[in-house]
């Protein structure tokens, strides 16, 4: 058995909300619709063990569907002010980046970029591990989620207490509205 709350109902109710009727009508099954809060309110239950044994493939696509989205924003022109900017994240137990992007309401005027970075130990804010093999553009077009790539299988690793912090370079002039969203799986 694994621990991992009622998966049955889980599953069976994210088929819910794929079905015809609930594309045809989303007001119904959306997260300020009742169906949607009576999911959460269910969900609280004392029995966290599946009935059935999970095999290899069930497992997979189990872990798969937990990953846990990370998002931080610095907001209007705050984003101008590389003050503004460092640790949005400490990792509790060990975890594995997955994903990441940026996006951003006003672009900078001028060439600039931002790097993810992990902190490991004492490590300050700008002298971490960069995580991603290209920084993202700060000067590149408003409004277009930029995707990155992460470097070595060592690097997308987090251990307990690890944190990840954003480090912009460059001027960031007219800078504004900065979102980094990073997707981790827990081991």
């Amino acid at each position: 058995m694994i621990n991992i709350g009622n998966l049955e109902e889980r599953i069976r109710r994210l088929e819910d909300i794929t079905t015809p009727e609930a594309i045809k009508h989303p007001e119904r099954y959306s997260p300020s619709g009742a169906r949607y809060a009576k999911f959460y309110k269910e969900d609280k239950h004392d029995n966290f063990q599946l009935s059935f044994p999970l095999d290899v493939m069930s497992k997979k696509i189990v872990t798969d569907l937990m990953t846990v989205p990370v998002v931080t924003r610095i907001v209007t022109t705050a984003a101008s002010t590389s003050s503004s900017y460092g640790v949005f994240f400490t990792s509790i137990g060990t975890s594995t980046l997955c994903d990441v992007s940026e996006v951003h309401g006003t672009a900078s005027s001028v060439a600039s970029t931002l790097q993810v970075e992990r902190l490991q130990g004492s490590e300050a804010p700008g002298t971490g591990d960069d995580l991603l093999l290209t920084a993202f553009n700060l000067a590149s077009t408003a409004y277009v989620v930029q995707f990155g790539s992460f470097g070595s299988a060592s690097m997308v690793s987090l251990s307990n207490g690890d944190r990840l912090s954003l480090k912009p370079s460059g001027a960031l002039t007219s800078l504004q509205d900065v979102q980094v969203t990073i997707s981790l799986k827990y081991a």
